[in-house]
């Protein structure tokens, strides 16, 4: 099991469209009903701080396959203010209720 944290802060003038652009690529992964990955995008409410949690089986991110998502990556490079920060977690407990 693969697990990544990925914190990335845009611009102040792009948080609505990246927001827009978190919107489209959950509506593509609804629609295509990707299996075998948990995916979470939530923002700071006090800064224009995004951060990813990704959670998938096996060697390669199911959400690759998905155009939206290198569509999503790409509008990224445009939103960010600075690099994002990507870490490998280690997960050492999970509960889900929702």
């Amino acid at each position: 099991m693969n697990a990544f944290m990925i914190t990335a802060s845009v611009k102040q003038d792009s948080v609505s469209q990246t927001e827009e652009a978190v919107n489209k690529l959950f509506t593509a992964i609804k629609a295509a009903a990707v299996a075998g990955v948990s995916y979470t995008v939530s923002k700071a409410v006090d800064s224009p701080t995004f951060t990813i949690f990704l959670i998938f089986d096996g060697e390669q991110n199911p959400l690759a396959d998905l155009p939206e998502f290198g569509e999503f990556q790409a509008s990224l490079r445009n939103f960010i203010a600075e690099p994002p920060k990507q870490q490998l977690m280690q997960i050492v407990g999970t509960y889900s209720a929702l």
